[in-house]
């Protein structure tokens, strides 16, 4: 299948929380610009429908400091835990089968994204019309450049983290910006130096303390 997204290495995250795993880094960085790869090729799913596509949708880079604000959070055991000045915070409890985390964040993923398939978007502007969709909003934000996740063991049920940067976009206002994907670096504005990924996407210049995806062919 063409134009997965895949960890270059997993050595290459390098970060130094001891209490996650690169493999389950890789599982939510992959799954979150999977997501948003659809909503620039204009095939991400909608209540009735699919959302408006989007342009200057940039692939998300993976931050070790965010990932140490998440595991903050996720320590916390709390649904409610606040997001850290300047961010916003994802968290999602879930009572597994096993001790075994590594399908939680894909689960944890897609139930933050599919929101928008049971609340909707507006067929042609994707406003964050509803605080239901803030899952939603806070993923697919097209500001949005840096992830980082964790998870933590509270007496048999996982607390899922994710804290995002840019914060999600205020109540009432759009989402991302429409229009076509990405076909070369000169359709990439929002930040200096971008580039234009084949996959539509667009890949922020350098944002620090970071590690980004590559594709295969497999």
């Amino acid at each position: 299948t063409k134009g997965l997204f895949y960890v270059i290495n997993p050595l290459d995250f390098q970060c130094w929380n001891h209490q996650n795993a690169d493999e389950i880094r890789e599982r939510y960085l992959y799954n979150i610009n999977l997501y948003r790869r659809k909503i620039a090729n204009g095939v991400a799913g909608n209540k009735g429908g699919t959302c408006p596509q989007g342009k200057n949708i940039y692939m998300l880079y993976w931050d070790c400091y965010l990932e140490m604000l998440a595991q903050k959070a996720a320590d916390s055991c709390n649904e409610k835990a606040a997001a850290p000045k300047g961010y916003s915070l994802l968290m999602k409890k879930f009572t597994p089968t096993s001790c075994n985390p590594i399908p939680l964040p894909k689960q944890a993923v897609d139930e933050w994204w599919n929101v928008v398939k049971t609340v909707g978007l507006d067929s042609t502007t994707p406003m964050f019309s509803s605080e239901a969709l803030r899952s939603f909003a806070t993923l697919a934000n097209g500001k949005a450049t840096r992830v980082g996740c964790a998870h933590r063991n509270c007496n048999g049920e996982f607390y899922m983290a994710c804290v995002v940067s840019e914060e999600a976009p205020p109540l009432n206002t759009q989402i991302y910006e429409t229009g076509a994907g990405c076909a070369n670096d000169s359709e990439c504005t929002t930040y200096a130096e971008s580039k234009c990924l084949w996959q539509k996407l667009c890949k922020a210049g350098y944002v620090g303390n970071t590690v980004t995806t590559t594709t295969k062919n497999i």
